[in-house]
């Protein structure tokens, strides 16, 4: 019975950030995302294996090696919702499988191919966000 409120919540948040994604809303409720708009149609183009990193303000991919190199992630607004109660990151992955995404876990992330040009924000990230970089989630594949 758990499983099913739980991926009915999920659905509900998803939901949520599908509407306010489609009506250009920049809203509460994204707690540290930085969400976008993104394209359908991106390939991927390869993949970067990290720490997933969640502070107050930002959301951070963590290179632990050789140094401690963070790059900020960006969110397909689409696909993703913040769970405050958790804080953790609810993500449905290409193939419909949903996954909860907590800091500490150990991810690889799909990036696309080429860079984005044309992102719309949904949830702007924080000044304190700013890494060079940043890396736009196609997929996640928790390790």
């Amino acid at each position: 019975m758990r499983s099913w409120a739980r991926s009915v919540g999920a659905a509900v948040l998803l939901l949520t950030a599908s509407a306010m994604a489609a009506c250009g809303a920049t809203a509460p409720g994204w707690g540290p995302l930085a969400a976008v708009a993104a394209p359908q149609d991106l390939a991927v183009g390869g993949a970067t294996i990290g720490i997933l990193v969640i502070t107050a303000d930002c959301v951070f991919l963590e290179h632990p090696v050789p140094f401690a190199e963070r790059r900020h992630l960006l969110w397909p607004a689409d696909r993703t919702a913040w769970a405050p109660g958790s804080r953790s990151i609810l993500f449905r992955k290409p193939d419909g499988e949903m996954v909860t995404l907590a800091s500490g876990d150990h991810l690889e992330v799909s990036l696309p191919l080429e860079e984005v040009p044309d992102l719309r924000w949904v949830a702007r990230p924080a000044l304190a966000c700013d890494t060079p970089g940043p890396y736009l989630v196609l997929d996640v594949h928790p390790r």
